[in-house]
C-alpha cells in the first residue's frame, strides 16, 4: 500500500491524486481533497457501499487503524490493473472527514484520463450516498 506522506508521483500521465500538502508533502495533487460533515467511520461505510457497486473492483488491503484502504480495478477489455488507495482523515475537533485518494495505472505510459474520471465519479457518488443519510 502506498504511504501518502512519502508518495512521489511518476512523470508518466497515468495517475490522479486528490490530496493536500498535509497528506502528500512530496507530491503535487491534481485537486484538493473534499471534506464531508460526517465522522470518518460514516464516510468510510458510504465509500465501501460505493465501491461495492463498481465493476471489476476488489479490496486488496485494509489498514483500519489509519483508515487507509487499497483497491484494484481492472479494465474492461484487457483487464489491466489500476490501484486506488483512499484514506479517511478526521478533521481536528470537528466531526468532518477529509478523503484523500490516489489512483494509478500499473501498466502503460498513459491512462487517457481513466484515473481522473474514476476518482471524480466515485467522489460524486460518495457525496450523493452521504446526502441520503
Amino acid at each position: 500500500m502506498i504511504n501518502f506522506n512519502t508518495l512521489k508521483r511518476s512523470p508518466r500521465p497515468n495517475d490522479y491524486l486528490v490530496a493536500d500538502a498535509s497528506f502528500c508533502p512530496m507530491a503535487k495533487a491534481d485537486r484538493e481533497p473534499p471534506t464531508y460533515d460526517h465522522p470518518p467511520e460514516t464516510v468510510c461505510k458510504a465509500w465501501r457501499r460505493v465501491i461495492s457497486q463498481q465493476p471489476r473492483t476488489s479490496e486488496t488491503v485494509a489498514d483500519k487503524a489509519s483508515m487507509t484502504y487499497e483497491y484494484i480495478q481492472r479494465s474492461g477489455v484487457m483487464r489491466f490493473p489500476d490501484t486506488i488507495t483512499v484514506r479517511f482523515a478526521a478533521q481536528g475537533n470537528s466531526k468532518g472527514t477529509k478523503v484523500v485518494v490516489y489512483s494509478a495505472s500499473k501498466i502503460g505510459y498513459s491512462d487517457w484520463g481513466v484515473n481522473a474520471r474514476r476518482v471524480r465519479a466515485w467522489l460524486t457518488i460518495l457525496e450523493q450516498e452521504l446526502g441520503r443519510q
